[in-house]
């Protein structure tokens, strides 16, 4: 099957090792090589005019960009931009390693040449901490459903999640967390047009993976 809008929030490796945020105690990472030969397998599921989401982590746009080249896709702009606030407008920040961060960033790529549906889709997206799945004790890097709102109303699907952390209606999700594969195991399924595992991954084997990775 091919889709016409994926949204990516690929486990990037990341050097910080200490402190709040820490990216390798929360789930498995991969290698920037190994992420850069998902392409073959993206192009495999994008329709040939296909918008694609991709979640950054901006001390890594060098590398990010990089691997973008290597899956041969357009870069397009900015798409979104997510900031939480907290219920008395204050904004909610890390420490940061050099300015407090406080928001994150999505690019919007394209496999050939998407057309979008509606021209209403902002890019700044603002949450209040307590209506966010992020709300304690919610888990580490999870994304608000706010941006899978705007992709829907941006463009028509089929949608695809890649990496994903739980499961939305109308959307094909896949994501070690969910279902237990590589998720190059998964994208091949797709492209062959294969069936995927209904099963989800327990806490105990979500917990199993984390300290193995």
């Amino acid at each position: 099957m091919q889709y016409t809008a994926i949204v990516i929030d690929p486990p990037v490796p990341y050097e910080r090792t200490a402190g709040q945020g820490v990216a390798n105690k929360q789930y498995g990472l991969m290698t920037w090589d190994d992420l850069a030969a998902l392409g073959p397998l993206l192009h495999a599921v994008a329709a040939p005019n296909c918008a694609i989401f991709l979640w950054i982590c901006p001390p890594l746009l060098m590398e990010t960009a990089a691997m973008v080249r290597a899956w041969d896709m357009r870069y397009i702009t900015k798409a979104f931009c997510w900031t939480k606030i907290y219920d008395n407008g204050g904004f909610v920040c890390g420490l940061g390693s050099h300015t407090r961060a406080n928001s994150e960033d999505v690019w919007l790529l394209s496999n050939g040449t998407p057309r979008r549906d509606n021209a209403d889709v902002y890019q700044v997206v603002a949450t209040l901490e307590t209506e966010t799945i992020l709300a304690p004790p919610g888990p580490h890097s999870r994304k608000p459903e706010e941006i899978q709102n705007r992709v829907e109303r941006y463009i028509g699907g089929p949608y695809l999640e890649v990496f994903a952390r739980r499961r939305r209606p109308g959307w094909t999700c896949i994501g070690n967390e969910l279902d237990g594969l590589d998720i190059r195991d998964s994208l091949a399924r797709l492209a062959a047009g294969a069936p995927l595992p209904k099963v989800e991954r327990s806490s105990a084997e979500q917990h199993s993976f984390l300290e193995a990775a």
